[in-house]
């Protein structure tokens, strides 16, 4: 699964702008879920975030792909379950690419 499209139910537009000038969609955060484990991104965005993903921005010159960021939430088996004495408390990680 997509992190991104999880938390915004679709893709950014860009996130790569090729030799050519063309622009388009290669950066992507996959996950996925175990018996044990569970991710819930909590949040999505394509860096830096002051510009829309809709288009590349000019003005972005550091690099010809705009990473994307996403924070979990790491829930166990345990702590999905209703409260008891030896529930696992969820932990949130930020991932990256």
């Amino acid at each position: 699964m997509s992190s991104y499209k999880t938390v915004h139910n679709k893709e950014p537009c860009v996130t790569h702008r090729v030799y050519n000038g063309e622009e388009i969609l290669v950066d992507y955060i996959f996950y996925r879920n175990s018996s044990l484990c569970h991710l819930v991104p909590r949040e999505s965005m394509v860096l830096p975030a002051e510009y829309s993903d809709e288009e590349w921005p000019k003005e972005f010159t550091l690099s010809d792909h705009r990473m994307i960021m996403t924070e979990f939430e790491l829930e166990t088996k345990e702590s999905r379950q209703p409260e008891s004495p030896t529930s696992t408390q969820s932990h949130s990680q930020t991932a990256g690419l």
